[in-house]
């Protein structure tokens, strides 16, 4: 059933791909094919990063209550991931422009793998930081997928109808994963219990980072080095 479950995930995610390019080359989209080889590796990540935020997010509250916590210290938890993420989410967009947008989105998978170790683990000390972790995790899904998916089409002067297509295509997708990782995650709950379900979206936030990091458009990429005096530009 469970592997059931997960295969029926996989099939999903990669039909849905499936789905995108044929659209847009029925659709006269005019997409060059560097424009689809990036909608591929941003739908990639985006829904490798959505479904594992929508595995995990219905057994916060159980896991909390199994390991005996009640009342305020529920109150503390939950609490403390919500200021996290309002708190990150004021400073994530000139911290994503520092870093990047595509290492922001890897450091998406990076935390949310993080806190979906640390939940395993029955310490309030642990799990405020896991919550803290989320927390930050949950602001940089919610903006920096976006900007990257905006800031490359504007790189390559695509028209706004172009990235609303996209952005529209990505919208209605992850409708469809939510209800697969949905019934996904609660397969996994059902057969071997609630904290498994976080294990099991490991995987998906970790599959985020490799999409999100892979060189675009065929393997070439334009790559800059900064430094305070010399700027290096590489194609690789």
């Amino acid at each position: 059933m469970v592997v059931h479950a997960f295969a029926g995930l996989v099939v999903t995610l990669l039909g849905l791909i499936g789905i995108q390019q044929w659209l847009f080359k029925v659709g006269g989209g005019g997409a060059a094919s560097e424009t689809v080889s990036f909608r591929h590796h941003w739908l990639a990540a985006f829904l490798s990063a959505s479904i594992s935020d929508w595995l995990k997010g219905p057994y916060l509250y159980s896991i909390y209550e199994s390991y005996g916590y009640e009342g305020a210290d529920l109150t503390r938890l939950f609490v403390t991931g919500y200021m996290s993420s309002g708190i990150f989410g004021l400073l994530v967009g000139a911290a994503t422009d520092r870093w990047g947008r595509r290492r922001s989105c890897c450091a998406f998978g990076v935390l949310y793998v993080t806190a979906s170790l640390l939940i395993q683990v029955n310490s309030f000390g642990v799990l405020m930081l896991g919550r803290v972790l989320s927390g930050v995790a949950t602001s940089l899904l919610g903006t920096s997928f976006d900007t990257w998916v905006v800031s490359e089409h504007q790189r390559h002067g695509h028209s706004s109808a172009m990235i609303g297509q996209t952005l529209a295509l990505a919208t209605a997708s992850n409708g469809f994963v939510a209800v697969a990782a949905g019934l996904c995650g609660q397969a996994v709950a059902t057969y071997f219990g609630k904290r498994e379900v976080f294990l099991a979206a490991i995987p998906f936030a970790a599959a985020s980072c490799p999409c999100a990091a892979l060189p675009l458009c065929g393997g070439r990429e334009l790559v800059m080095y900064r430094s305070r005096h010399v700027m290096i530009q590489v194609v690789h």
